[in-house]
């Protein structure tokens, strides 16, 4: 497959900036930032070329809906950076890394990180309920800490984070229950289950 490259421009007087993307085979080569600066290069391998080649017409395609152009390098110059810019640089030391959900249904299981569907219960334990009125608490999710990203493993405990409101009495009740060790997820019919993704 030939090397084939896709240079996007974008420069709206709130921007200035580039997005190009590469594709060599089964490497996909990413480069962005300010328009007349080097930028910063990211470089993914994918099992084939026509994997590469998907990625790369998604990350292409998700750049012109936010109004990036096809345009010409050299085209546009460098800008210098507005006060506004020079405002949001002094805050990137306060910059933290961001995770998304990524929801899709699937079999459900005892211990699997899910939204809605049946929380997991401890053995001889029954649906918690306010502790106000006493009423039903709303299950909104649960997350298998063993399942969060490699970066964030060990960090935040072990077991199930989960998540039951009551509106009535406008409480959330977050819970952190443990894992038996010889406790094992059967399968069944259930409501979607999700993962982590950085941002």
């Amino acid at each position: 497959m030939p090397r084939e490259t896709t240079y996007l421009e974008l420069s709206d007087g709130k921007s200035h900036k580039f997005y190009e993307v590469t594709i060599n085979d089964v490497e996909v080569t990413v480069r962005y930032g300010r328009i007349g600066d080097a930028g910063k290069t990211t470089v993914t391998s994918y099992d084939t070329s026509e994997k590469a080649q998907a990625e790369a017409s998604k990350l292409v395609n998700s750049k012109l809906k936010k109004g990036y152009e096809s345009a010409q390098k050299g085209d546009r110059t460098k800008q210098p950076i507005s006060r506004s810019d020079r405002r949001l640089a002094r805050l990137n030391h306060l910059r933290r890394t961001g995770w998304k959900p990524l929801i899709k249904p699937t079999l459900d299981a005892p211990f699997a990180s899910k939204y809605l569907g049946k929380p997991w219960l401890s053995p001889g334990n029954a649906h918690p309920n306010c502790s106000r009125c006493g009423g039903s608490l709303n299950f909104h999710f649960q997350l298998n800490l063993q399942e969060l990203p490699e970066s964030l493993q060990g960090k935040v405990g072990a077991g199930l984070f989960q998540l039951f409101t009551y509106f009535t009495c406008y409480l959330h009740f977050p819970e952190a229950v443990a894992i038996p060790e010889a406790a094992k997820s059967t399968p069944s019919i259930g409501n979607s289950q999700f993962k982590i993704q950085l941002l």
